[in-house]
């Protein structure tokens, strides 16, 4: 996850050895067609640019992982379904991007995207970024003034949290239960008055 990387804690010479071999992958020709070379490269080279921004602070970098993550987007919605799952982490990248940026609606839209085609697995992670976009949105709708909006933000993102914990519970994975449980503790602890006054549907 490129948001738990520490400034300082990145080999810069490992990551420009990084990117040059995936740059050269891309120059390769005669690539089968199999091995999905182009959208694996791609995708690797908008992580490298996204962790240099997070993490390094380099001007411009979202701007190139967010080209990359789109020449992966590009060929997967053109009707190549055999790079899914690397489209899958494209959206949920895009996502990141858009969240960072304080694009919420971006985001939001990209995370449902990556929901949509991912592995149960990373159904757990991008169901649970979806949760916080939503808390997100509740504290700043309250901070508006408008409560109506807030609760409806609260609500989705109880609903999205939960789905990301029964995800992590399915697949054993400790990691995201981890990640999660304290968001969805925060909502109900701080903003359950919220959740809890609207009836169920």
């Amino acid at each position: 996850d490129p948001t738990a990387i520490i400034n300082g804690t990145v080999d810069i010479q490992k990551l420009n050895q990084s990117e040059k071999i995936f740059q050269q992958a891309l120059a390769l020709p005669d690539q089968p067609t199999s091995y999905n070379i182009f959208a694996k490269a791609h995708f690797s080279l908008g992580q490298i640019y996204q962790l240099r921004s997070l993490s390094l602070g380099e001007a411009g970098m979202d701007a190139k992982a967010s080209e990359e993550y789109t020449q992966v987007l590009q060929k997967y919605e053109a009707g190549d379904n055999t790079i899914k799952e690397i489209a899958s982490y494209s959206y949920a990248r895009m996502g990141l991007l858009s969240f960072i940026q304080g694009n919420h609606d971006d985001a939001e839209n990209y995370y449902k995207k990556a929901y949509e085609i991912a592995s149960p697995h990373f159904k757990a992670e991008c169901s649970g970024y979806l949760g916080i976009i939503y808390l997100e949105d509740g504290k700043n709708q309250l901070n508006l003034g408008d409560e109506a909006a807030a609760r409806e933000k609260f609500v989705n993102a109880k609903r999205y949290l939960q789905i990301a914990l029964d995800e992590a519970e399915a697949v054993a994975d400790q990691s995201l239960i981890d990640t999660f449980k304290p968001v969805m503790d925060q909502l109900m602890n701080e903003y359950g008055q919220y959740v809890n006054a609207t009836p169920a549907p």
